[in-house]
Protein backbone atom coordinates (compact mmCIF):
# COMPACT_ATOMS: atom_id res chain seq x y z
CA UNK A 1 0.00 0.00 0.00
CA UNK A 2 1.31 3.21 -0.94
CA UNK A 3 1.35 6.38 1.59
CA UNK A 4 -1.45 8.45 0.10
CA UNK A 5 -3.55 5.13 0.12
CA UNK A 6 -2.69 4.54 3.73
CA UNK A 7 -3.51 8.45 4.14
CA UNK A 8 -6.89 7.66 2.39
CA UNK A 9 -7.87 4.93 4.37
CA UNK A 10 -6.91 7.08 7.40
CA UNK A 11 -9.33 9.69 6.25
CA UNK A 12 -12.35 7.40 5.72
CA UNK A 13 -11.82 5.73 9.38
CA UNK A 14 -11.76 9.27 10.46
CA UNK A 15 -14.69 10.49 8.20
CA UNK A 16 -16.50 7.71 9.34
CA UNK A 17 -16.34 8.65 12.70
CA UNK A 18 -16.90 11.91 12.13
CA UNK A 19 -20.52 10.73 10.93
CA UNK A 20 -20.84 8.95 14.37
CA UNK A 21 -20.34 11.87 16.64
CA UNK A 22 -22.65 13.80 14.64
CA UNK A 23 -24.77 11.47 15.12
CA UNK A 24 -24.34 11.27 18.77
CA UNK A 25 -24.81 14.87 18.96
CA UNK A 26 -28.25 14.90 16.93
CA UNK A 27 -28.91 12.28 19.53
CA UNK A 28 -28.46 14.67 22.62
CA UNK A 29 -29.96 17.60 20.67
CA UNK A 30 -32.89 15.42 20.35
CA UNK A 31 -33.37 14.80 24.20
CA UNK A 32 -31.39 11.37 25.05
CA UNK A 33 -29.75 11.58 27.94
CA UNK A 34 -25.52 11.65 26.75
CA UNK A 35 -24.01 8.12 27.11
CA UNK A 36 -20.74 9.86 29.25
CA UNK A 37 -18.74 6.30 28.08
CA UNK A 38 -19.66 6.41 24.26
CA UNK A 39 -18.15 10.40 24.70
CA UNK A 40 -14.96 9.27 26.34
CA UNK A 41 -14.62 6.80 23.31
CA UNK A 42 -15.21 9.62 20.72
CA UNK A 43 -12.85 12.00 22.18
CA UNK A 44 -9.77 9.03 22.67
CA UNK A 45 -10.47 8.37 19.39
CA UNK A 46 -9.95 11.79 17.87
CA UNK A 47 -7.10 12.55 20.44
CA UNK A 48 -4.95 9.54 20.02
CA UNK A 49 -5.64 8.41 16.16
CA UNK A 50 -7.19 11.46 14.20
CA UNK A 51 -5.01 15.04 16.44
CA UNK A 52 -2.15 12.32 17.45
CA UNK A 53 -1.11 9.49 15.22
CA UNK A 54 -3.05 10.90 11.68
CA UNK A 55 -1.56 14.38 12.08
CA UNK A 56 1.65 13.55 13.80
CA UNK A 57 2.43 10.91 10.45
CA UNK A 58 2.11 14.29 8.45
CA UNK A 59 3.51 16.39 10.26
CA UNK A 60 6.68 14.33 10.39
CA UNK A 61 6.62 12.20 7.58
CA UNK A 62 4.85 13.82 4.82
CA UNK A 63 5.42 17.41 5.39
CA UNK A 64 9.12 16.94 5.66
CA UNK A 65 9.39 14.53 2.59
CA UNK A 66 7.24 17.62 0.80
CA UNK A 67 9.94 20.13 1.81
CA UNK A 68 12.44 18.24 -0.14
CA UNK A 69 10.11 18.91 -3.50
CA UNK A 70 10.50 22.76 -2.73
CA UNK A 71 7.47 23.14 -0.41
CA UNK A 72 7.91 25.19 2.47
CA UNK A 73 6.87 24.09 5.92
CA UNK A 74 5.86 27.28 7.47
CA UNK A 75 3.80 29.14 4.76
CA UNK A 76 1.32 27.54 1.89
CA UNK A 77 -0.68 24.61 1.76
CA UNK A 78 1.75 22.90 4.46
CA UNK A 79 1.94 26.23 6.49
CA UNK A 80 -2.06 26.26 6.53
CA UNK A 81 -2.57 22.51 6.71
CA UNK A 82 -0.36 22.87 10.32
CA UNK A 83 -2.62 25.82 10.79
CA UNK A 84 -5.63 23.60 10.52
CA UNK A 85 -3.75 20.86 12.72
CA UNK A 86 -3.57 23.56 15.69
CA UNK A 87 -7.16 24.44 15.42
CA UNK A 88 -8.98 20.38 14.96
CA UNK A 89 -6.43 20.44 18.31
CA UNK A 90 -8.32 23.16 19.62
CA UNK A 91 -11.61 22.56 19.11
CA UNK A 92 -11.08 18.83 20.40
CA UNK A 93 -9.68 20.64 23.70
CA UNK A 94 -12.91 22.66 23.63
CA UNK A 95 -15.04 18.75 23.67
CA UNK A 96 -12.78 17.55 26.15
CA UNK A 97 -13.20 20.55 28.65
CA UNK A 98 -17.26 20.87 28.05
CA UNK A 99 -17.60 17.10 28.58
CA UNK A 100 -15.49 17.19 31.70
CA UNK A 101 -17.56 19.09 33.59
CA UNK A 102 -18.73 17.97 36.73
CA UNK A 103 -22.11 15.73 36.70
CA UNK A 104 -25.13 16.19 36.25
CA UNK A 105 -24.74 17.90 33.36
CA UNK A 106 -27.15 21.01 32.98
CA UNK A 107 -29.65 21.29 29.84
CA UNK A 108 -26.84 24.29 28.72
CA UNK A 109 -24.22 21.79 29.11
CA UNK A 110 -25.52 19.46 26.84
CA UNK A 111 -25.86 21.34 24.40
CA UNK A 112 -22.61 22.59 24.57
CA UNK A 113 -21.43 19.09 24.01
CA UNK A 114 -23.20 18.59 21.40
CA UNK A 115 -22.25 21.81 19.31
CA UNK A 116 -18.73 21.09 20.17
CA UNK A 117 -18.94 17.77 18.98
CA UNK A 118 -20.87 18.70 15.65
CA UNK A 119 -18.02 21.88 15.28
CA UNK A 120 -15.68 18.86 15.39
CA UNK A 121 -16.85 16.80 13.08
CA UNK A 122 -17.60 19.06 10.31
CA UNK A 123 -14.31 20.86 10.74
CA UNK A 124 -12.48 17.39 10.40
CA UNK A 125 -14.64 17.11 7.17
CA UNK A 126 -13.53 20.18 5.55
CA UNK A 127 -9.82 20.02 6.31
CA UNK A 128 -9.52 16.27 4.93
CA UNK A 129 -11.50 17.67 2.06
CA UNK A 130 -8.87 20.08 1.98
CA UNK A 131 -5.99 17.62 1.71
CA UNK A 132 -7.62 15.40 -0.51
CA UNK A 133 -8.29 17.59 -3.30
CA UNK A 134 -5.44 19.98 -2.75
CA UNK A 135 -2.71 18.66 -1.06
CA UNK A 136 -2.55 15.02 -1.92
CA UNK A 137 -2.81 15.08 -5.84
CA UNK A 138 0.23 17.34 -6.07
CA UNK A 139 1.96 15.67 -3.53
CA UNK A 140 1.83 12.54 -4.82
CA UNK A 141 3.27 13.12 -7.72
CA UNK A 142 6.00 14.74 -6.79
CA UNK A 143 7.01 12.48 -3.94
CA UNK A 144 6.70 9.61 -6.56
CA UNK A 145 8.70 10.62 -8.77
CA UNK A 146 11.61 11.87 -6.74
CA UNK A 147 11.87 11.00 -3.37
CA UNK A 148 10.18 7.55 -2.51
CA UNK A 149 13.13 6.24 -1.15
CA UNK A 150 13.48 9.08 1.15
CA UNK A 151 9.32 8.80 1.98
CA UNK A 152 10.58 5.04 2.69
CA UNK A 153 12.50 6.01 5.21
CA UNK A 154 10.65 8.57 6.97
CA UNK A 155 7.62 6.20 7.17
CA UNK A 156 10.03 3.34 8.74
CA UNK A 157 11.39 5.60 11.40
CA UNK A 158 7.77 7.25 12.35
CA UNK A 159 6.54 3.79 12.48
CA UNK A 160 10.01 2.64 14.84
CA UNK A 161 9.63 5.82 17.14
CA UNK A 162 5.87 6.44 17.31
CA UNK A 163 4.33 6.61 20.99
CA UNK A 164 3.08 3.73 22.63
CA UNK A 165 -0.18 5.25 23.10
CA UNK A 166 -1.40 5.35 19.46
CA UNK A 167 -2.05 1.59 19.37
CA UNK A 168 -3.35 2.10 15.44
CA UNK A 169 -4.72 -1.30 15.84
CA UNK A 170 -6.80 -0.68 18.70
CA UNK A 171 -7.75 2.55 17.18
CA UNK A 172 -8.79 1.39 14.35
CA UNK A 173 -11.36 -1.07 16.02
CA UNK A 174 -12.41 1.76 18.28
CA UNK A 175 -12.72 3.91 15.33
CA UNK A 176 -14.93 0.70 13.80
CA UNK A 177 -16.87 -0.03 17.05
CA UNK A 178 -18.21 3.61 17.06
CA UNK A 179 -19.13 3.92 13.74
CA UNK A 180 -21.23 0.50 13.56
CA UNK A 181 -22.95 1.70 17.03
CA UNK A 182 -23.93 4.75 15.06
CA UNK A 183 -24.96 3.10 11.99
CA UNK A 184 -27.06 0.44 14.06
CA UNK A 185 -28.38 3.59 16.37
CA UNK A 186 -29.72 5.32 13.08
CA UNK A 187 -30.93 1.91 11.51
CA UNK A 188 -33.25 1.55 14.74
CA UNK A 189 -34.10 5.30 14.41
CA UNK A 190 -35.31 4.61 10.59
CA UNK A 191 -37.06 2.13 11.63
CA UNK A 192 -39.42 3.54 14.19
Amino acid sequence: MDLFQRLAGEHRRIESVTRAVDAFADAIERGAEPDVHELFRFVTFFAAYSSGYHHEFEETVLFPTLALCGFALDSGPLGDLHDQHREQARLLCSLEMTAATRRPWSAATERAIAAAAHELASFERAHMTMELHLLFPVAQNELLLEHAAELERAVRRFEARRAVRWNVEWLERLGEELSSHASAGQDATAAV
